[in-house]
């Protein structure tokens, strides 16, 4: 659906990393997700240490709800038939990760623990809790929280959970899960110090025009010992080299900035976390790569050429998987692990 009100927009000429002057990198870019109005461009920070991607000019506070009008997140992704490679992975997930899940068949076991031995699939069946194994289960802040099925999958697994979302239709979507989730941003929430032993964020910090400050604010409200977690699109990705404009991760007007690992580290030591880790992984790599070419996001599915490049996609993902072998901080998504 095309939206006929025009987002109103700010320059924004200076990298929030360095202050150094923009460059024009990508221009004439369009909405091809969900039909947002505009033409847009990505600037690239003139530094050449930090290379810092953002939109310029971007859309001015109050009127960055109007790029989420027909967002993902307002819809109720869960199922109420279980996909068998869905069995697989909770039975997978019940094993490793202690993920509360009945009924599990001994062939649903033997085929994950079969498929696990590979890396291809492997990295899709411990996705996201691979991450904190080994952390505490205490109180779980998840920012851009959306529709709450990631929320709810930390619930399962025994978290103290609460969501914080900008989009009231997303979080009147969580709260019908049964979810603690609050609307606003995390500076009008005001919480008290030391509250929180994680703050987990996936694909929303690339969704917020000060970024920095978010992460200031995180580590204001986390507990000693506590872990901010962060995944992200990766600007050093070899598909966004290989893309260039196309690359998904852009996604133009949502994607206000655009990180790699270097910037992240850079940005957590100086505001202040005692220990950083950055890890890559291609999780999302098959994703970004059939809708970076298929811009019918929820359209044109069923055909025979979406099918086919659905397969290229997974073909894309192994080879990447190669790759990532020898360049391990060339994946899709950056994951950003930084304790207080």
């Amino acid at each position: 659906m095309k939206h006929l009100k025009k987002i109103r927009t700010q320059t924004k000429g200076f990298c929030i990393i360095c202050k150094a002057k923009g460059i024009q990198k990508y221009h004439n870019l369009r909405d091809r997700l969900f039909g947002v109005s505009g033409s847009w461009q990505i600037c690239e920070c003139s530094n050449t240490s930090c290379r810092h991607l953002w939109l310029d000019p971007s859309p001015i506070n109050e009127d960055i709800h109007l790029a989420y009008a027909e967002y993902f997140t307002h819809q109720d992704n869960a199922q109420l038939n279980v996909s068998f490679l869905q069995k697989i992975v909770l039975a997978y997930q019940a094993h490793y990760y202690q993920y509360p899940v009945r009924n599990i068949k001994q062939f649903h076991r033997f085929l994950s623990f079969f498929l696990s031995q590979f890396k291809f699939f492997k990295e899709y069946m411990d996705y996201p809790f691979i991450y904190f194994k080994g952390i505490k289960k205490g109180k779980f802040l998840e920012l851009g929280s959306g529709s709450g099925d990631m929320l709810n999958q930390f619930k399962q697994l025994g978290f103290d959970v609460e969501g914080l979302d900008l989009d009231p239709k997303a979080v009147q979507n969580a709260k019908q899960k049964g979810l603690k989730v609050y609307q606003g941003d995390i500076f009008a929430k005001r919480f008290e110090e030391d509250t929180y032993d994680i703050i987990f964020s996936s694909h929303f910090i690339e969704h917020v025009p000060d970024p920095i400050n978010v992460m200031k604010e995180s580590l204001r409200i986390l507990k000693k010992g506590g872990a901010f977690m962060a995944i992200t699109p990766n600007t050093s990705s070899f598909l966004h080299r290989l893309l260039k404009w196309r690359w998904l991760g852009l996604d133009p007007p949502r994607h206000l900035h655009m990180f790699n690992p270097e910037q992240l580290e850079k940005i957590a030591f100086d505001i202040g976390f005692k220990e950083v880790k950055l890890k890559s992984g291609n999780y999302s790599a098959s994703t970004m790569f059939y809708y970076s070419l298929n811009a019918n996001y929820y359209h044109d599915r069923r055909n025979l050429k979406a099918w086919v490049l659905r397969l290229v996609s997974l073909i894309i993902r192994l080879c990447l998987n190669i790759l990532h072998y020898f360049y391990p901080l060339s994946g899709e998504e950056i994951i950003l692990i930084a304790k207080k």
